[in-house]
């Protein structure tokens, strides 16, 4: 998978040999495919920053790229080129620093289960309920030890 960096710079080397006019619509297909294919994979801090730097452009912190999320997610790409690829950067920044959040997520705490001391089904720790002839009865024994 080349980089955005990488992409850019054959973008600007084949726009200065050749009329970007005349590019077949495959060509031009093709290179949406790659750029798109590239915005989607998340990339390292690391590799941020050697792109960044590549392409001479100031690398955002994990935390501007954080707050600049929903403008990142949800707005058009800018139409300079320069910018583009930076704006680009950062989306596959913030798509590494969402799939890392989602990993320390911790999962859901398991169900506890007990056990209803008149009949001895399993039920959930928390619907047990203390009838007044038994302590930890499921509902459908409730009734039956109520007075």
């Amino acid at each position: 998978m080349e980089s955005l960096a990488g992409l850019h710079r054959n973008a600007r080397a084949v726009g200065s040999q050749y009329d970007l006019s005349a590019a077949t619509w495959q060509e031009v297909n093709a290179a949406q495919n790659a750029v798109t294919a590239a915005l989607c994979q998340p990339i390292t801090r690391a590799a941020y920053e050697a792109q960044c730097s590549e392409i001479a452009v100031v690398a955002l912190s994990d935390a501007e790229i954080r707050r600049a999320g929903y403008t990142i997610r949800h707005f058009d790409m800018p139409t300079e080129p320069i910018e583009w690829v930076r704006f680009g950067l950062a989306r596959q920044r913030l798509n590494a620093l969402d799939a890392e959040a989602r990993a320390a997520r911790p999962l859901a705490p398991a169900v506890v289960m007990a056990r209803c001391s008149a009949c001895g089904v399993d039920v959930v720790a928390g619907t047990l309920m203390n009838a007044s002839r038994h302590a930890g009865v499921c509902s459908d024994c409730y009734d039956g030890y109520s007075d």
